[in-house]
């Protein structure tokens, strides 16, 4: 029984981990009440991500608070499953809500 748990554990967790790209901030800027992020993505793993990948920005105050979230993705259906060596860049866009933004920590999911 607990060869058998811990098989459908290792497999479980080799089914469920991202392996990450590489993810570059080239600029970051404010305009209005948006702070923006853009980001390059590289797939520079092994793997194929037949859904997604996905963006997520942060957008931090002058104490490095956390002001608002969001996500932008590069989509399998639109630009086909993202495979190794797959480039591109996206416009992060996150609400301020009138707060100042210092910086912006961006990071990836794929799927």
């Amino acid at each position: 029984m607990k060869k058998h748990l811990l098989a459908f554990l290792a497999i479980f967790l080799l089914n469920n981990i991202a392996f990450a790209g590489s993810l570059k901030i080239d600029r970051v800027w404010v305009d209005g009440d948006y702070g923006y992020a853009l980001v390059t993505y590289i797939n520079d793993t092994t793997s194929t991500f037949e859904r997604a990948v996905t963006i997520k920005c942060i957008a931090l105050d002058p104490k490095g608070n956390k002001i608002n979230i969001n996500t932008r993705s590069f989509f399998a259906h639109e630009y086909g499953p993202i495979k190794p060596g797959f480039e591109g860049t996206l416009k992060v866009p996150v609400e301020l809500h009138g707060a100042s933004m210092k910086s912006m920590s961006c990071g990836c999911n794929e799927r």
